[in-house]
């Protein structure tokens, strides 16, 4: 049997906070779904970290990643309200959501930039080969807009303002 080495520590570089019933930004969500949804802080903590710790790993930090919400900086204000009172602390960076698309993008990444120096990086799926079926690659956020973004020229406008803020 072969013993596994484990590193000492670790940043989990992706997870979400759900609160689909209790919270006005994630109702697409919870209508894909068809049932409320809910992962917190407090469920991560048991879960994820005193794992860890009980295995000698220490857990350093976390990015939270936008879990397509109607309004992305609503999203980083929640879930920046809940760290700020100590629920999630841990939480070191923000990929957030934006629709590169519209036309106040740029207002709109600006604005999640003033929010938290923690907003690091933009996530919008694009995972697009026609309208979602649940058996092809699309992925069901394109459901919200039905469009092929990496054909759209506002959206190919759009990516180049995440350099302009600064955003991966």
């Amino acid at each position: 049997m072969l013993s596994a080495k484990f590193p000492t520590e670790i940043i989990d570089p992706h997870h979400h906070f759900l609160d689909t019933g209790n919270t006005d930004f994630q109702t697409f969500l919870q209508s894909a779904a068809g049932c409320e949804i809910q992962s917190l802080p407090e469920s991560y903590t048991k879960d994820v970290i005193q794992p860890l710790t009980k295995l000698g790993i220490k857990f350093l930090a976390s990015v939270h990643v936008e879990a397509m919400p109607d309004d992305g900086g609503k999203e980083v204000e929640w879930v920046e309200a809940m760290s700020k009172k100590g629920r999630c602390s841990f939480v070191e960076g923000y990929v957030a959501s934006c629709d590169l698309s519209r036309e106040d993008a740029d207002d709109e990444l600006r604005r999640l930039v003033l929010q938290t120096p923690k907003v690091k990086g933009i996530r919008w799926i694009l995972d697009y080969v026609g309208k979602f079926d649940g058996d092809s690659a699309t992925h069901l956020a394109t459901t919200r807009f039905d469009a092929d973004y990496l054909k759209e020229p506002k959206f190919i406008s759009g990516l180049g303002l995440l350099e302009k803020h600064n955003l991966s």
